[in-house]
Formats: C-alpha cells, sequence, structure tokens
C-alpha cells in the first residue's frame, strides 16, 4: 500500500492549533440532547455522533499532517512529541467506535508517518512517541509501536525469519548467515511502486549473487486467491528469489511483526543478519550491498 505523496505549495504555516483536542465527551452530550437541551435523542444517536466526530478527526488530522510533509522546513519545525501525543488521543477515542476499515488504515497510515518523521528529524521523540504509542488502548497503534521496537531491535540482534515459500522452498534466515539479504515486502497484484523496483533488484541479483547476496520477498497480498497470479508472474518476471505468500493482508505475520503499513519496504541485512539499512530503493541499493559485501570480506 503505497503512502501518497502530495506536493503542496505553502505561503503561510499552517498553526499547531489544529492539534488541540476537542472534548469528545461534551460533543456527546451535545448530541444527546434536541437544540433547546431538553429533548433528548436516542442513545443510537448519541453513538453515531462521537463515531463520526472520531472519523472527522481522523480525516482531519491526517490532511493536515500532509500539507506539514510536504515541506521539510515545516516538518523539521514541528513539535512530535505533540503530534505523537495527539495521534495517541484521537485513536485511544477511536479505540471506542466502530469505524470502518478505510478509516482505520488512515489512523494507521497517519500514525505510521508521525512515528517515522518523528524518528528521521529527532531520535530521541522518535522512542518518546514509541513509548506513547506502546501505552495505547487501540491495538492498530500498540502494534505500529511493537512493529518499530523490532525493526530497532533487529539493528542489534540477529533477524529470524523461517517458512515455506509459495514455490516449496524452504526458507529459513540463519541458514543465510554468511550472506547479506534483501528482505523485500511488496504488493505483487496492486502495487506500481513495488514493480517499479524490479529491474534494480533483478541487476543487483545478477551482480552480487555469486558473492553472496540473496533476496527474499514477502507478500503483502490481500486474497488467497491471489497465490496463482502471484506465481505466474514470478515466472514471468523472472524474480526467481524466494517469495512468502498468505493472502492475509495485515495479518501477515511478517508485516504486523515489523508495523508494515506501506510498501515497498526493503530491510537490507549484512552478513551476521543484522540490520544494516531500511533506505535502500532503487538506485540506493547496489551501493548499499557492495559496501557490506566488501565490509564483510575485510573480517
Amino acid at each position: 500500500m503505497k503512502s501518497s505523496n502530495i506536493v503542496v505549495t505553502l505561503t503561510l504555516a499552517i498553526p499547531l492549533s489544529f492539534m488541540a483536542t476537542p472534548n469528545l465527551g461534551a460533543v456527546a452530550t451535545t448530541a444527546a440532547t434536541s437544540g433547546d437541551g431538553n429533548m433528548p435523542f436516542s442513545s443510537g444517536s448519541v453513538g453515531e455522533a462521537a463515531t463520526r466526530q472520531c472519523i472527522d478527526r481522523i480525516k482531519s488530522m491526517f490532511k493536515k499532517l500532509r500539507l506539514y510533509f510536504s515541506s521539510a522546513e515545516q516538518s523539521r519545525a514541528l513539535d512530535w512529541n505533540r503530534v505523537g501525543e495527539d495521534v495517541w488521543q484521537i485513536a485511544e477515542e477511536c479505540a471506542r467506535h466502530d469505524i470502518s476499515d478505510a478509516d482505520m488504515s488512515q489512523l494507521r497510515t497517519m500514525a505510521s508517518i508521525t512515528l517515522r518523521r518523528a524518528k528521521k528529524l529527532s531520535p530521541d521523540n522518535g522512542v518518546g512517541v514509541r513509548k506513547l504509542f506502546e501505552s495505547s488502548r487501540n491495538a492498530l497503534i500498540l502494534e505500529l509501536a511493537k512493529g518499530d521496537y523490532a525493526i530497532e531491535e533487529a539493528k542489534t540482534t540477529p533477524m529470524t525469519m523461517q517458512f515455506t515459500a509459495i514455490d516449496g522452498r524452504e526458507v529459513n534466515l540463519a541458514e543465510l548467515r554468511g550472506k547479506v539479504v534483501l528482505l523485500d515486502f511488496r504488493g505483487v497484484t496492486w502495487c506500481g511502486a513495488c514493480r517499479s523496483e524490479e529491474p534494480y533488484m533483478r541487476e543487483a541479483y545478477e551482480q552480487y549473487r555469486d558473492r553472496g547476496f540473496e533476496i527474499v520477498t514477502i507478500t503483502y497480498e490481500m486474497k488467497s486467491e491471489s497465490r496463482e497470479f502471484v506465481l505466474n508472474y514470478m515466472r514471468e518476471k523472472n524474480l526467481v528469489w524466494p517469495h512468502y505468500f498468505d493472502g492475509q493482508g495485515h495479518n501477515n505475520p511478517y508485516v504486523r511483526r515489523f508495523g508494515i503499513t506501506s510498501v515497498p519496504q526493503h530491510f537490507l541485512l549484512d552478513k551476521e543478519g543484522l540490520l544494516a539499512s531500511t533506505d535502500v530503493r532503487g538506485e540506493k541499493l547496489a551501493p548499499a550491498i557492495e559496501k557490506l559485501l566488501q565490509a564483510g570480506d575485510q573480517y
């Protein structure tokens, strides 16, 4: 699921007042009475109003954050601890309501972007936001926090992963120690950006495989019926490395394990099985592989 890249030219800074958290309790109370304050609406109306307010808050904050993301200068100026707190508060309120999968997905994306941007611009703030998310009652936000922790842990603890690939091959990352490994999260049936990475991946595989480079793909597919399509696509595009497939979408255990919210996502592991980089898309891939292969050869 590819995050949208929206370019917006801003002439005025957006005030942080949009971060203020409305009192949903007050909103619900108001919704429970008629215009004169005497005739109560049904309890169903109260719940519907609160749910609508929750959804509106998700959409409003997501829209305004995207405006900030379009400007690196304004993005750096944001108080990311404050942003994280506001996202957390929205998530806490929405945990009480039955919102659609689409709205939940938008909340998940918003929280993920907030966490990643906080880490990129200020590592200390990133840790603070993650710890805040770890205290959430919202399972979705809590899972993101755990995924972020798993990514950080992979930098110091060799990554483990074992499965039977879609074509029957057995994959065990522990058996690939001594090799540089690209762990590729992608959508095969629906992700155009993932397909644009294929030429770089094929070229790298052909160039470095004999020197100790491997690729393992984790497919992010929503339907089990996509299995045959994935197999045919692998053959057609000469994607000869192993692919994990389960058709479970967001419930894919590896997607959940690392809190993956958008693809393509690449993890490059060094010869010890440690996460060396997550910034290796496109033309960045080959130099990063070369560097790790040379570093490993020195030992």
